[in-house]
């Protein structure tokens, strides 16, 4: 499977989960969205996938298009592909050069000596080593850091607001321990691979908003939902002081503040109908948007069987009919077929000169001319 038709697969994912967004995101755990985002970053990554008889991808695919890449010649292949490449030097030293500056600042950072900030510390052991740093370089509270996380916090905080603190460092507790910068970071690789793909930005925004969103919700879980008011105007508080664009970290202020705090004010206590309605729908997401089709049917031959009701003349014909009614690539050889490929025999030339093998689940042709 190629990068485009990875794209294009997950990209009929992306517009699934941006309707069901819309629809039902504050009738479910907020935490769903997230993970079916993380489903859609593994179709984009993983050129395979697990099939599914009642996968839509064969069908919907359609709508966005087809490439016959027989169609393309090898001097225009290859200035895809340097394009392509192109595209992801500049988005990668983007990212880079961008985390690397902020990096810099935060290395000016101080460690926190605060008798409520330790005492929460005490309260809230982790598995790896957590610090608290301020630095007069930052305008709100951040965090970054995978195996050694830092909650990163501004100089001019109000230290004596008891109340706001447990906020902030809840919120950035949260972040942690679900490994959100991870997330991030396999997000960002995504965007600089699929660059091409405007869906996938907007996966990328949208998936950075319900970062912080789930993570509302979880600290206003926690909390108690009493407290859900005093949570959005310490979020509110910070909105003036957000830095700009800092990759890799989970910034406290960021992403659609006025979504956040709606998200915020109609939280409600988890239920079990809720828990079963937001499983359900990740797995049927899943195996109808994120699978292939589990069966190959071409002309009158269904997949294990052999047809013969199709004689060609020439190879070019065989190559000509798989490509146009398939869009699969096509890989001509001549002589043994690799003996790794696990395919199913077409026969179509009864006096056995033409074969045709269909690797399902790589969606290659492999042909021999006898």
């Amino acid at each position: 499977m190629s990068i485009f038709e990875m794209s294009k697969a997950a990209s009929i994912f992306i517009i699934v989960i941006i309707v069901l967004r819309a629809l039902i995101m504050n009738k479910l755990p907020k935490r769903t969205f997230v993970i079916l985002w993380c489903v859609v970053l593994v179709r984009l990554f993983l050129p395979v996938t697990f099939s599914s008889p009642v996968s839509a991808n064969r069908v919907l695919g359609s709508i966005i298009g087809n490439v016959n890449t027989s169609d393309v010649d090898t001097g225009s292949t290859s200035l895809y592909t340097y394009i392509w490449i192109l595209g992801i030097i500049v988005c990668e030293a983007f990212y880079i050069v961008s985390y690397v500056r902020y990096r810099m600042r935060f290395r000016f950072s101080l460690p926190v000596e605060d008798a409520f900030v330790t005492n929460w510390m005490k309260q809230n052991v982790l598995n790896r080593t957590l610090q608290i740093r301020y630095s007069d370089r930052v305008g709100a509270p951040l965090t970054y850091g995978i195996l050694r996380p830092v909650i990163l916090l501004p100089a001019d905080i109000v230290w004596d607001d008891k109340n706001q603190m447990q906020h902030i460092l809840n919120h950035e507790l949260v972040h942690i321990k679900r490994f959100d910068v991870l997330v991030k970071l396999f997000l960002t690789v995504a965007v600089c691979i699929h660059w091409f793909n405007p869906l996938v930005w907007v996966m990328y925004v949208l998936t950075n908003r319900d970062i912080e969103i789930s993570c509302d919700e979880k600290v206003v879980w926690e909390l108690g939902t009493e407290k859900k008011k005093a949570y959005a105007l310490t979020l509110i508080g910070f909105e003036e002081r957000k830095s700009s664009h800092m990759p890799l970290c989970n910034n406290f202020s960021k992403n659609a503040m006025e979504e956040r705090i709606g998200a915020i004010m109609r939280t409600r206590k988890v239920t079990i109908v809720g828990i079963v309605l937001a499983a359900f729908l990740i797995f049927s997401a899943t195996v109808v948007f994120a699978s292939d089709s589990s069966g190959a049917s071409w002309r009158s031959g269904e997949q294990g069987t052999t047809t013969e009701t199709s004689v060609f003349e020439t190879m070019s014909e065989v190559e000509t009919s798989v490509s146009d009614e398939m869009g699969w690539e096509i890989d001509t050889i001549n002589g043994e077929y690799p003996e790794d490929i696990d395919e199913t025999v077409y026969s179509f030339d009864e006096t056995a000169s033409t074969q045709v093998k269909i690797d399902v689940e790589d969606e290659t042709i492999a042909i021999d001319n006898r």
